[in-house]
């Protein structure tokens, strides 16, 4: 019987045609996972710093919201609002819907405070009083526009 030489078949294979050794196997393993482990903390992080980013700029939002609706209520009534209440009605909402997020306003005497709320489920709607269920995820305080 003849052995094919052409394509390495029969007793005079290369050592390189021979493919990967269980140890050469088993050492990319052991690398991959390292890597994994280092990579997969630095990841979530990098996810929680981006919520965070994401949560302020839903803030950002609520107070441009707030500015929006107490100019338009100025320019309305020719006259400061005396509180928020007076806001809630038909300038700016207590609770807005941003999508995957909320922002509540809500006025404490005279200090005013906006809060960005997780709404990945889409189970905040829009209201007029009242704030989101839950602990907002960035707040931000400020006292009421003399």
């Amino acid at each position: 019987m003849s052995s094919c030489k052409l394509f390495g078949h029969g007793p005079q294979r290369r050592a390189f045609d021979r493919g990967f050794t269980l140890i050469e196997l088993i050492m990319v393993l052991v690398l991959l996972g390292v890597l994994a482990a280092v990579v997969t903390p630095r990841y979530i992080g990098f996810v929680e710093q981006s919520r965070d980013v994401v949560a302020k700029g839903a803030l950002s939002e609520g107070a441009a919201r707030f500015n929006m609706g107490y100019a338009r209520y100025i320019l309305d009534t020719a006259k400061k609002p005396a509180d928020f209440a007076a806001l809630a009605d038909t300038y700016v909402n207590a609770t807005i819907n941003l999508g995957d997020w909320a922002v509540g306003l809500s006025q404490s005497g005279s200090t005013m405070t906006i809060g960005a709320y997780d709404n990945k489920d889409g189970s905040i709607p829009n209201a007029i009083t009242g704030l989101p269920p839950g602990t907002a995820r960035v707040s931000n305080s400020f006292s009421w526009p003399n």
